[in-house]
């Protein structure tokens, strides 16, 4: 799969479903996974109470842990924090 990216917006319903998003990566040798705050601008300001993450710094750590446990050469782009 080397044209497929994978862009994840992170919210209170995907936040712990991170872990087997990065095991499909993986195991569908995906070449890029995006991963992005929700900010709220846009169709994210409508929903941002309800959607956003309480625990922003417990999510940070999972994410440099999973970017740590890479196997392979899939590029996992943490979006920027505004």
């Amino acid at each position: 799969m080397d044209n497929v990216r994978i862009v994840t917006v992170l919210n209170r319903y995907n936040e712990n479903e991170l872990e087997e998003i990065y095991k499909f990566v993986e195991q569908n040798n995906i070449k890029q996974w995006f991963v992005f705050n929700l900010l709220p601008s846009g169709r994210g300001a409508k929903n941002y109470n309800e959607l956003s993450i309480s625990n922003v710094n417990e999510l940070k750590q999972k994410l440099k842990a999973l970017k740590n446990k890479k196997q392979r050469s899939c590029n996992m782009v943490l979006g920027r924090k505004q």
